[in-house]
C-alpha cells in the first residue's frame, strides 16, 4: 500500500490539475478582484463567454458593481492573462 495517499493530497492534485481549477480559483481570488468596497456585498458566480456573472447583496451594491465594472475587468484580464473578460452581468440580487 506505497501508493495510498491521504484525501487532502488527492483533492490538492485534483484542485491542481482540474478544469474546475479556474472557477474555484475566480471564486477564492473574488475579494481580491472586487477590491475593498465590493468584497463583502459581492460574490463570484461564474465565468462564461468573456463574461464574469457576479451575485450581488441589493441595489447599492448593484449601482457600486456598475461604477467599478472597467476596473474589475481590467483588474481581472491582467491576474489571469489565460482568459479575456469584456463585461460583467448580474446574476441575482440576494
Amino acid at each position: 500500500m506505497k501508493d495510498v495517499k491521504k484525501i487532502s493530497e488527492l483533492l490538492s492534485e485534483y484542485m491542481q490539475n482540474a478544469e474546475i481549477n479556474s472557477a474555484a480559483r475566480y471564486h477564492r481570488e473574488w475579494p481580491m478582484i472586487a477590491g475593498e468596497r465590493l468584497r463583502k456585498v459581492t460574490s463570484f458566480s461564474s465565468f462564461d463567454d468573456h463574461t464574469i456573472s457576479v451575485y450581488v447583496k441589493g441595489a447599492a451594491a448593484r449601482s457600486l458593481l456598475m461604477l467599478e465594472k472597467e476596473r474589475i475587468l481590467r483588474d481581472f484580464n491582467k491576474r489571469y492573462s489565460d482568459v479575456f473578460a469584456d463585461d460583467i452581468r448580474i446574476v441575482r440580487m440576494q
